[in-house]
């Protein structure tokens, strides 16, 4: 009894002391992005592929998702999962395997306001600043935090990036499918995201997505039929191929443009999260580069097949194949006009007195 009141004494007064650091640097950082007349995606500058979005911008059946996904006691629990934590410590304690099982908070904090360094003395911080964070700040604040800085793999930091990366859309245009695939890639970020251009990993996802949407469907989030109709959505390929140089040129110049109407730095536009409207039109772009490589091939294959018929003329007989002689009709063919019609020689008699 006296143990477990020195305990909980000493919980509080860590409590007490712990205060809610502020996010570091990495976590909030943002690319500057690059859309065209018609708001499609042209590329991005900045050190990381991030762009926070407020949780008003994300459908609330992909909210429901991540949460039954990662965890799906977040509307009532107090920011930490009592049990996980005791098996993290156990594990700890023993030497066995690393466990997980973090709460929504408990992964926010992790993620933006500590170093993800796995001690006790991390670990205890982490829940006591979740506990407190989830005193202090509504569910939907945290929520939309974890949203802006979970890592969901293809390099996409935050929900915005994740969803242009992986589907070519924005976050407020995630179906119900891309929402529960996307909350069904957190677990594992670095292994799914070949999904789409792997058929193994493809199939190992497509099975998370279902039990997805299996939770959604229990707890009251999406309907009956919402469920049965539900499609696996089609990816993007991955890895993309490199920014085509035409494209890149577009975007250098709507940089230069930009930095000199903003008056700041380049380093400062790309890391500013700005989303910079151009009046570039991508169809129009990728059609008249389509062109041109047509018209380059079709030179190419032309001045190939040129060179081909060329080569074939120079190695081309001219004129019938001509008897070949014996060698004395040869030579003789080869003397000189004079010599070949020499008269004949006298035959001298013998002397006789």
């Amino acid at each position: 009894m006296t143990f477990s009141l020195a305990l909980c004494s000493a919980v509080a007064g860590a409590y007490t002391m712990v205060d809610i650091p502020p996010p570091h640097p990495e976590a909030v950082v943002q690319s500057t992005v690059f859309v065209d007349a018609h708001g499609d995606y042209l590329g991005r500058r900045g050190p990381v592929d991030r762009q926070d979005v407020p949780l008003a911008q994300v459908p609330l059946p992909v909210q429901e998702a991540v949460i039954a996904a990662e965890n799906r006691s977040f509307r009532t629990d107090s920011g930490i999962a009592p049990t996980a934590i005791g098996r993290a410590v156990l594990a700890a304690v023993t030497g066995g395997t690393r466990q997980g099982g973090s709460t929504i908070t408990q992964q926010y904090v992790k993620n933006a306001l500590l170093t993800p360094e796995q001690t006790m003395s991390r670990k205890a911080k982490e829940a006591l600043i979740a506990v407190k964070l989830d005193r202090t700040r509504t569910k939907e604040t945290i929520l939309e935090g974890y949203l802006n800085t979970v890592y969901f793999g293809r390099g996409a930091a935050g929900i915005q990036a994740a969803a242009r990366n992986y589907f070519g859309v924005n976050t407020n245009q995630l179906t119900v499918s891309q929402g529960a695939a996307l909350a069904a890639i957190i677990n594992l970020p670095s292994y799914y995201e070949k999904t789409g251009s792997d058929p193994k990993v493809t199939t190992t996802l497509q099975r998370r997505w279902a039990w997805v949407l299996d939770a959604m469907a229990a707890s009251g989030a999406i309907t009956p039929d919402q469920r049965v109709s539900a499609a696996f959505p089609a990816f993007r390929y991955y890895p993309p191929g490199r920014t085509e140089g035409q494209r890149q040129y577009l975007i250098d110049a709507a940089a230069t443009e930009a930095v000199k109407k903003l008056g700041i730095t380049q380093e400062e536009l790309a890391r500013s999260g700005y989303t910079i409207h151009t009046t570039f039109d991508l169809a129009l772009q990728d059609t008249a580069a389509e062109t041109v490589q047509a018209h380059a091939k079709s030179a190419t294959r032309a001045r190939q097949a040129g060179q081909r018929h060329t080569t074939a003329y120079c190695h081309r007989r001219r004129g019938p194949r001509r008897r070949r002689d014996p060698p004395a009709v040869r030579r003789r063919r080869l003397r000189p006009p004079a010599l070949q019609r020499r008269p004949p020689r006298r035959r001298r008699g013998r002397y006789r007195p």
